[in-house]
């Protein structure tokens, strides 16, 4: 199978802290039980480079 995308979670800091290889596009899960509550950012990265950001909360 071939990836579609990547996922990568960083803190405020910028530290690295979930790389996950996303196969299906029809849905997703990650798993931020070891997060700490806080706030996130989320990065999803394209196949072709092209990527977006979010921030996540985690009460």
């Amino acid at each position: 199978m071939q990836n579609v995308a990547t996922l990568t979670v960083y803190s405020y800091t910028g530290a690295t802290l979930i790389t996950e290889n996303i196969i299906s596009q029809s849905e997703m899960r990650m798993a931020t039980e070891t997060l700490p509550s806080g706030i996130y950012f989320v990065k999803l990265t394209n196949q072709d480079g092209s990527a977006k950001q979010f921030k996540m909360l985690k009460k």
